[in-house]
């Protein structure tokens, strides 16, 4: 009986005790608030922004291209077959219209000159012959018509005299037989395929500028696709997979599809804040279709949600330095923005530039 009555208590033991709380899932971030320096919000360095839902916009996905426009790009050649004396740049010197790109020597300068020469010296004759009928006319002295002959050989003279000025001034002449090659534009040299000393034909490519700060994207989209871009959508760039943060939007298209890709070439203007690009790289574009349906979801900056333990989270502000990381459930990513089903409440602060600061301190936090 005294057996009995042990087990008996041991039970109730047992059956009293409260079960131990089930364990965090894994992956799931720690709710341990963060705190920093409150410096780091006013500085800047962290911001926040106000959750609200807003309608789901999807987005067009095409290839791009970096180009001029048609006025934004030049190639330089010489004006006549000529060997090349100097080339004064290199390969990503900015110039200004005017600027000495290179030198040439050509003989075919040293017989315009001499053109020149005789054609001044015929009409220097030719006027002097006019200014003397014209004295024999008034005193009646010479014929109306022989008048008329010397006022048309001074003008011809005056034409070839200009005719070949205006050669030497396209030629770029400078002394002797050599001539100047002059940036037509302002902009950055991309290419210099000439070599001192070569010979050169008039249609042999020297040198080719671009105006960098004009660049454009042309992006190809299939043209299935083609009917839900509307002029003025926004749009997002990446080259090699990293989303570029600027305000890129389409400006305008050609109504044509090319026969060979089967895509509606589109024109997107980049924004100010788009850094950087070269002429002729390829990216990736994302083009905004319009809003379709009545589904809201919370819409954020694609920085604001973070990878941690694989779990997609934000950092929700507590209070000025203090911040709670949460994770939630993303529904899409969309170019710069992200969807949120579920995890943050409308009207709460969610970081929107820091949040890989406070992932940061969160890692350092567990270590301790």
């Amino acid at each position: 009986m005294t057996r009995h009555f042990v087990l008996a208590c041991l039970l109730a033991v047992a059956c009293g005790k409260a079960e131990p709380p089930p364990p965090p899932a894994a992956g799931e971030p720690k709710s341990k608030l963060i705190t920093v320096d409150p410096a780091l919000q006013s500085s800047g360095r962290i911001t926040a922004v106000v959750v609200e839902r807003s309608p789901v916009i999807g987005f067009i996905v095409a290839t791009g291209q970096i180009e001029p426009p048609p006025d934004g790009a030049a190639a330089v050649t010489s004006p006549i077959t000529a060997r090349v004396r100097e080339i004064t740049v290199r390969r990503g010197d900015t110039v200004k219209k005017g600027d000495k790109l290179a030198e040439l020597d050509a003989g075919e300068i040293t017989r315009v000159r001499g053109e020149l020469a005789r054609a001044k010296a015929r009409r220097v004759h030719a006027e002097r012959v006019l200014a003397q009928e014209e004295r024999l006319f008034k005193d009646a002295a010479t014929s109306e018509r022989a008048l008329s002959d010397a006022k048309s050989a001074a003008e011809t003279a005056r034409a070839d005299e200009r005719a070949a000025s205006s050669l030497l001034t396209s030629f770029g002449a400078a002394g002797g037989g050599r001539m100047q090659l002059v940036a037509p534009m302002d902009g950055t040299v991309v290419a210099v395929e000439g070599v001192v000393g070569a010979p050169v034909e008039a249609t042999t490519l020297l040198l080719r500028l671009v105006d960098t700060k004009r660049l454009l994207v042309r992006a190809d989209v299939a043209e299935n696709d083609a009917d839900l871009v509307q002029d003025g959508a926004a749009a997002t760039i990446a080259i090699a997979g990293k989303v570029l943060p600027c305000a890129a939007k389409v400006e305008s298209h050609a109504p044509h599809v090319d026969a060979a890709t089967r895509t509606v070439p589109f024109r997107i203007s980049l924004g100010d804040k788009c850094g950087d690009f070269h002429a002729g790289a390829f990216v990736d574009v994302s083009i905004a279709k319009p809003a379709t349906g009545d589904k809201k979801l919370v819409s954020l900056p694609r920085d604001a949600v973070v990878s941690i333990d694989e779990v997609p989270t934000v950092f929700v502000v507590k209070q000025p330095g203090e911040f709670e990381p949460r994770s939630v459930r993303v529904a899409e990513y969309a170019g710069l923005r992200v969807y949120i089903e579920s995890g943050v409440n409308d009207g709460e602060s969610v970081v929107s530039q820091g949040a890989l600061l406070l992932k940061g301190e969160l890692m350092r936090s567990r270590l301790e």
